[in-house]
């Protein structure tokens, strides 16, 4: 069977994560990945793993309409017996492809939540287009949690055809020595009393650094004996962005900051954090949480989303936007690391709740299972 994946773009983020997991361990069917947008964190990953990928760029308005047909052809030839389209603008212009071909079955992929105030004008249109067109487009539509399954019915997305599939996840099997931590710790002038946060997440105002910082300085104000590093990681968390750099400037944590950037091993840095934060106004499944509990880290997150699913007893929980909460919170989470027996417990439960309830091979078939099905 012939799958092509066509992406808005293959830039470092949950969606474009999942789909190169996906096809890493799938060996079945012959698998084509068209992202619509050229280069990207994950364009190169999927070159080195072999996987068959493609770029059109039809981000460009002046060579959309040439590029559109250039897309429309190259499909034609490889003659796919299933396309699925992955985020909102994919849906569109892939799945309109796919429907004037004939394709055999069409499946939308949706890995995020409808959020009005948080989207671009450009974005909203595109998505009351995806709520019309899903009676008419697709085979089925798969989210990847339930806040976003409610959230598409009540824009008016056909409901019949919604499958939620959770993310799923592999085991990390390689060890971190115990040399590597010391050489990171040691270049970043981390000392081995101090506790070491981590916020992975690309710049961008849905995940709202700045409530993270405003917390951060709470910590640092109040609790002169505590001594403490938060490593963020993601898309333009580099030095060469003056908006985060303001940030770190303004809440005086240029100390305390380390910023990475994009990182290729994302499990060696939850394996070498005590805690793992995550801010966001928006998701709809955080891979980012899951990862870091696999690791053996306890996070902290905002109320997004199935973050109630995914963390459950095993972590701690807090709204969007408030600072102060999260400034306590991450005080009691310090206090429950000096209680060693409890914090190893903690640690292990985080672990076996992802095991037991977001298994890789689980989320596997289910997507071959909709592949396949007549």
């Amino acid at each position: 069977m012939k799958i092509v994946h066509i992406i808005t773009t293959l830039e470092e983020g949950g969606a474009e994560k999942s789909l190169y997991n996906l096809l890493l361990f799938e060996k079945k069917h012959s698998h084509y990945v068209i992202s619509l947008k050229k280069g990207g964190f994950f364009y190169k990953k999927f070159r080195k793993a072999n996987i068959k990928v493609f770029e059109f760029d039809l981000n460009n308005i002046f060579k959309f309409l040439m590029n559109f047909f250039l897309l429309f052809f190259f499909i034609r030839k490889i003659n796919p017996d299933v396309v699925q389209t992955w985020m909102y603008h994919s849906n569109l212009i892939g799945g309109i492809i796919a429907k004037l071909l004939g394709v055999k079955k069409i499946i939308w992929s949706i890995r995020g939540c409808y959020e009005k105030k948080l989207m671009s004008f450009r974005t909203i249109v595109v998505v009351k287009l995806n709520s019309i067109l899903s009676f008419y487009i697709p085979d089925f539509i798969i989210i990847n949690s339930n806040y976003a399954k409610e959230s598409l019915k009540q824009i008016g997305f056909k409901k019949n055809i919604i499958q939620i599939i959770h993310n799923g996840f592999k085991l990390n099997k390689t060890k971190v020595t115990q040399k590597r931590k010391e050489t990171f710790y040691l270049k970043h002038n981390i000392s081995i009393k101090t506790v070491v946060f981590s916020m992975v997440a690309r710049y961008d105002n849905l995940k709202d650094h700045n409530t993270l910082f405003q917390s951060l300085r709470l910590l640092k104000m109040n609790n002169k004996n505590i001594l403490f590093k938060c490593i963020l990681v993601g898309k333009n968390i580099d030095n060469e962005n003056k908006k985060i750099n303001y940030l770190i400037d303004k809440y005086e944590l240029n100390n305390e900051i380390i910023l990475l950037g994009n990182v290729d091993d994302i499990d060696f840095i939850f394996s070498i954090v005590d805690l793992n934060i995550l801010s966001s106004l928006s998701e709809s499944f955080p891979n980012v949480i899951a990862e870091s509990m696999l690791n053996k880290t306890p996070c902290i997150s905002t109320k997004v989303g199935d973050i109630e699913e995914i963390i459950g007893n095993n972590g701690w929980i807090v709204d969007c936007k408030n600072y102060q909460k999260l400034y306590s919170i991450i005080l009691e989470s310090i206090s429950l690391m000096n209680k060693r027996e409890k914090w190893k417990d903690l640690k292990n439960k985080c672990y076996f709740h992802i095991v037991k309830n977001f298994e890789f091979e689980k989320m596997q078939k289910k997507y071959l299972n909709i592949w396949e099905s007549k």
